[in-house]
């Protein structure tokens, strides 16, 4: 039989040393749980996503160093089913054009609608007197986060928002397929982001003390959440000679390794697994 004895000091009472090795492993530790917190609620969004445009993501994955995923639709069955053809029936994923903005506008648009809001407070008689509304008529749906009412939610709408507004600027084969991609794909990547960002922070790459002196680590971040929004507008329809400009300075740092593909600041913590 052992008798253990073991000497308990109070955090202040640990020599320095002792002090920053469990700041250190706390850190992480608190980390970690904000991301399973963050985790939830994006899974949140994900899943009212799917129900409200009859998809399913499947096979999906999302970490700091990357992220991935597929997706489908849920039925099968025409939108439209043609009178003499049934090969030229319309499916919601072949939607196009006009087809497909119809279909926004009337099956996805009055879900993420809301009135524009009202509020008034006074007091009144010493006590405070707080009213409002949403207005039935100005409606609008900019910036709304209508599915759970966290910002993730417009990671998930912002493409739509976005057709809804320019559809006449897409190419004449975008569907609705390629849309719920993009929303997909936009909210994924932003979730990778996230999660590379705590890393960072958490091998201490962005030092929120010292600003001034690590903005050259802080780059490689901001530019990995700008090369999706950069896809799109070296694709569009920009002059020539800009965008082939674009394209070489792009492409150049797209082949420095450090920065695209260590960008959470693991070179800096070659212990941390």
């Amino acid at each position: 039989m052992k008798e253990i004895v073991l000497k308990l000091y109070e955090f202040d009472e640990l020599s320095k040393d002792s002090q920053e090795k469990i700041i250190e492993r706390e850190r992480w530790n608190v980390m970690e749980q904000c991301m399973d917190a963050y985790d939830i609620d994006y899974k949140k969004s994900m899943e009212a996503f799917e129900d409200m445009t009859d998809t399913r993501v499947y096979n999906w994955e999302v970490g700091y160093e990357r992220y991935d995923f597929s997706y489908e639709f849920k039925y099968n069955d025409p939108i439209y089913e043609h009178p003499t053809d049934y090969n030229r029936d319309i499916f919601p994923k072949n939607l196009c054009g006009k087809l497909l903005f119809r279909y926004i506008n009337n099956n996805i648009m009055p879900h993420i609608t809301k009135g524009k809001y009202y509020s008034i407070g006074k007091y009144i008689d010493g006590k405070y007197n707080y009213k409002c509304r949403r207005s039935r008529v100005i409606l609008g749906y900019e910036d709304n986060c209508p599915l759970t009412g966290m910002c993730y939610d417009y990671y998930l709408l912002k493409p739509i928002i976005d057709y809804y507004n320019a559809w006449c600027t897409y190419p004449e084969g975008f569907s609705l397929e390629d849309l719920m991609r993009q929303c997909y794909d936009n909210f994924f990547m932003l979730w990778h982001m996230d999660k590379a960002l705590e890393r960072a922070i958490g091998n201490k790459v962005i030092d929120f003390e010292k600003c001034e002196g690590n903005y050259l680590d802080v780059y490689p971040l901001i530019g990995a959440v700008l090369q999706k929004e950069l896809r799109s507008v070296l694709s569009e329809n920009v002059n020539k000679s800009i965008s082939r400009n674009m394209k070489i300075k792009a492409t150049k740092y797209g082949n420095d390794y450090r920065v695209w593909l260590d960008y959470a600041g693991d070179y800096r913590n070659e212990n941390i697994e």
